[in-house]
């Protein structure tokens, strides 16, 4: 679910490092944090989980975001999202 397309020279920069010190980096080269945080919440990214480092919410909330859309694309509603085994596994419910 943490796919995203970036550039190589990028890539090699956060590889291995968590996201709150890669955002600082990427920062650095005069992005500021205000675009940078558009940027990354353009790909369905939940922002302030994603610089905490907060890894349990993020997955929660991107597979909630990334289910969401696949959901409107199909025009269907996905069943079960609030089940006990989904919020058990995310920690909370994805609907």
């Amino acid at each position: 679910m943490n796919k995203t397309p970036i550039a190589y020279r990028t890539n090699r920069k956060i590889g291995g490092v968590a996201p709150s010190k890669y955002l600082k980096a990427i920062e650095d080269t005069n992005v500021s944090a205000s675009a940078l945080n558009a940027n990354v919440a353009s790909h369905g990214i939940d922002v302030a989980s994603l610089r905490n480092d907060d890894f349990d919410t993020f997955f929660a909330l991107r597979a909630k975001t990334l289910l969401g859309l696949i959901a409107k694309a199909m025009g269907k509603r996905i069943n079960n999202l609030d089940s006990t085994d989904v919020v058990e596994a995310f920690g909370m419910s994805l609907e």
